[in-house]
């Protein structure tokens, strides 16, 4: 599935530096606070953990990740615009259907929750047939998957391998869960480090924490410009004078 910040691309590469970092042998279980498109998560499901917990603060996504791990998804066969724009303009409240959010990410431009209708200027992807072979890929992967509901600050894993890949600062945020403050969640992320082993993804990070692996992949900027971004991981490792 696409998604704005997703690692489809580079989360081979990810989940073999966070099998370095935490193998199972050294944790009790694998957690992804900020699950998004499970593009990390689902190359890690096959290392031999003791569990795999993903979470994500957009309810609806959770669900839909819930109906797609219990195949009780039905996608459309197409999508036009019209009804996207329906999709998108009913108020679902607390009980949308699993398939609003799909389309909702899988059939935006970017993959930005409802972020205006994906198109092709060459008229040679069909972004509906991606979405659903998409979904039929990553199955067999998140059979094994706790999926819940839950903000990152309500989560107190102990033990485990802790991947977290937060909104970015300074890139557009994930609409569907409002702001996000990287103070708070940099003094979150140092304190879960006294009992786990805690990795972060993103550009830049506090002086106390030290860059162990970075990769430059192409981002969509416009329907017709892409640029490079550089994904970096990062580790709490503060240096003291004594």
């Amino acid at each position: 599935m696409k998604y704005v910040g997703g690692k489809y691309k580079i989360g081979k590469h990810i989940a073999n530096q966070l099998l370095m970092l935490g193998p199972p042998d050294m944790v009790s279980g694998y957690v992804e606070p900020f699950c998004g498109s499970l593009g990390v998560m689902r190359f890690m499901t096959d290392k031999g953990y003791t569990s795999y917990q993903a979470y994500d603060k957009h309810a609806d996504l959770i669900k839909m990740w819930e109906a797609v791990k219990h195949e009780n998804i039905c996608l459309p066969e197409t999508c036009p615009e019209e009804e996207y724009k329906m999709w998108r303009d009913t108020d679902m409240a607390c009980d949308a259907p699993a398939e609003r959010t799909a389309i909702g990410y899988g059939m935006s431009f970017g993959g930005s929750w409802w972020g205006g209708y994906a198109r092709d200027p060459e008229g040679k992807r069909d972004f509906m047939k991606e979405l659903q072979n998409g979904f039929t890929r990553i199955l067999p992967s998140i059979k094994n998957v706790e999926f819940a509901h839950s903000d990152y600050q309500s989560l107190k894993p102990k033990g485990k391998l802790v991947y977290l890949d937060p909104p970015y600062q300074g890139c557009k945020g994930y609409s569907a869960v409002g702001k996000f403050n990287h103070t708070e969640f940099w003094a979150w992320a140092e304190k879960l480090t006294d009992e786990n082993v805690v990795v972060v993804s993103h550009p830049t990070a506090p002086e106390s924490w030290v860059q162990v692996w970075a990769s430059q992949k192409w981002r969509t900027i416009s329907h017709d410009q892409r640029d490079h971004a550089t994904e970096r991981l990062w580790i709490y490792a503060p240096i003291f004078d004594f």
